[in-house]
């Protein structure tokens, strides 16, 4: 059984990544350091990435690019049986969908003239799969709809233990610094909607060892940036 509520996640420290090439196994124990202005980064080597992208996938390949909006879930903190709580999933940060495309737009990638929120609004009315992005059938008359040869979801997970949150005006659901964050992670997934075949399917995850606090724009700006990094190398 799944619960759903409406959240609002309340990050009270600034991330920045930094990117480190040639570092050593020592220097990876030093993931979490200060920049000149005083502000937390995190070293790139530090973040977790698994890659699927198709062979050969240039960034002119994807056309224009729908992105809905990401969700949020939050996952309850592993048993010390081993087993997993109940999942609950919750509405989408839209500061977190602005970071994955800002690289994107930086990339010159063409994005289709819709509010995020607009596109996961037309896959929901149209019944298709925003988490899974499986219905593949339902593709090409969808991304005639959208406009888009390509659509883009994503999905910020973290686990761990958070404190009792609290409503704001508007009933949100606020939460604040979790008691204990076992790990964080942002997966995208992309469909070429003239096949409705999976073309890309990348995530970016952190462990709670790492970082203590959700970081889903850090996270989600990262896998935009690994995204236009790989297309074109995997020939």
């Amino acid at each position: 059984m799944r619960t759903y509520r409406k959240i609002l996640l309340f990050v009270p420290v600034i991330l920045v990544f930094f990117f480190v090439s040639g570092t050593t196994a020592e220097e990876k124990g030093a993931c979490v350091g200060k920049d000149q202005a005083g502000r937390t980064v995190i070293r790139s080597v530090c973040i977790n990435i698994e890659k699927g992208i198709m062979p050969g996938l240039e960034a002119s390949d994807l056309g224009a690019v729908a992105v809905a909006a990401f969700e949020i879930r939050t996952r309850p903190k592993e048993t010390s049986s081993g087993g997993a709580a109940e999942l609950m999933t919750f509405p989408d940060n839209q500061d977190i969908t602005g970071s994955f495309t800002r690289p994107l737009i930086s990339a010159n990638i063409p994005l289709v003239a819709r509010n995020p929120k607009e596109i996961s609004r037309l896959l929901t009315e149209h019944k298709f799969s925003i988490s899974g992005l499986v219905e593949g059938k339902k593709a090409p008359s969808l991304g005639k709809f959208l406009g888009a040869k390509t659509l883009i979801v994503g999905i910020y997970e973290v686990q761990g233990e958070f404190p009792e949150g609290r409503k704001d005006g508007a009933g949100n659901l606020v939460i604040g610094k979790p008691k204990s964050l076992q790990r964080q992670s942002v997966h995208i997934r992309g469909m070429d909607m003239e096949s409705g075949r999976i073309i890309i399917d990348l995530k970016t995850s952190l462990s709670g060892q790492v970082f203590s606090y959700p970081a889903p724009r850090r996270l989600a700006g990262f896998a935009g940036d690994t995204l236009i990094r790989e297309l074109g190398k995997s020939k």
